[in-house]
């Protein structure tokens, strides 16, 4: 991994959730400039994630047989770049592609909240379904998606975890 800005010493810690659903450690090691590296073999892709003392959030990704690159961004976690491998780099691009469109749903509430407390406020019903209907807009296509995604990625490990969510889902 690349760490670049994380001080020297800084622990990295490999963590997954459990059969019980704890969330476990599983390695560890310490940055040292700037840079960190783990090793040891696994049997088939599983979801991990690397927790950096002092940061945040923690890091996702695929652990699976391969040379696995992350590249740590330490100001905004969520930046933060995995590749390497297969599963990962389709990872990242779902990541990006995610994060794309949350920017927007996010923007979008930003944007007319104001208009929202004040078509309230007036009780105007049809600016108040104007807008809503923008946030369904793009809520819809995230979730069209996340749907569409395992369609036509069927040999990545993230459609297998998009279908397992699906399933599971209360909808």
């Amino acid at each position: 991994g690349n760490a670049k800005g994380v001080p020297n010493g800084k622990m990295v810690v490999l963590k997954k959730k459990n059969d019980y659903g704890i969330v476990v450690n599983v390695d560890s090691t310490k940055v040292k400039d700037g840079k960190f590296e783990l090793k040891g073999k696994v049997k088939e892709p599983s979801m991990f994630a690397l927790f950096i003392k002092d940061l945040q959030q923690p890091i996702p990704f695929i652990l699976e047989t391969g040379e696995i690159e992350v590249k740590v961004d330490k100001d905004s976690i969520w930046k933060s770049e995995i590749g390497g491998t297969y599963n990962n780099e389709e990872f990242q691009k779902f990541n990006t592609k995610m994060n794309t469109v949350q920017k927007r749903l996010v923007d979008y509430q930003n944007k007319n909240f104001q208009k929202l407390m004040e078509a309230q406020q007036k009780k105007d019903n049809m600016a108040i379904e104007n807008l809503k209907k923008g946030y369904n807009d793009i809520q819809k296509e995230m979730d069209d998606f996340m749907v569409k995604y395992p369609e036509e990625n069927t040999e990545a490990f993230i459609s297998l975890l998009l279908l397992q969510g699906q399933f599971n889902s209360p909808k």
